[in-house]
């Protein structure tokens, strides 16, 4: 995990510039294909959750992907109000590419999957 926890688990810090709070890797079993997972939190909601979350999750995911070629990599955003336009944003970053700085190397698609807490109570 790139953050710190309390004693009771919450976090104090959350993952410096450049990378997800938890990156989280899975081998290979036979329910499923090894894969990598970056989990997103935030607490901005409303317009300040599409200045301050929009392009880092995406730049996330992206820098990853492009570090790492040879993984199949998805991040899960997840926030106690999603904006509509970050979840328009993220539907829309599954068709296209993501440079790297100097333009040399690209992907094309990335999996970013928003969820709002709630959500997570209820299934």
């Amino acid at each position: 995990m790139n953050l710190s926890l309390e004693a009771d688990l919450l976090p104090k810090t959350h993952a410096g510039g450049g990378e997800a709070d938890i990156v989280w890797k899975y081998e290979m079993t036979y329910e499923y294909p090894k894969h990598t997972l970056l989990i997103e939190a935030t607490l901005a909601d409303g317009q300040n959750q599409r200045r301050m979350e929009m392009e880092p999750v995406s730049r996330h995911l992206g820098d990853y992907c492009l570090a790492h070629p040879e993984d199949e990599a998805y991040c899960v955003f997840i926030t106690t109000f999603l904006n509509n336009n970050v979840i328009s944003d993220f539907r829309a970053r599954r068709f296209m590419e993501y440079y790297n700085n100097a333009r040399t190397k690209y992907i094309t698609g990335m999996k970013i999957l928003p969820i709002q807490t709630i959500e997570l109570k209820h299934y």
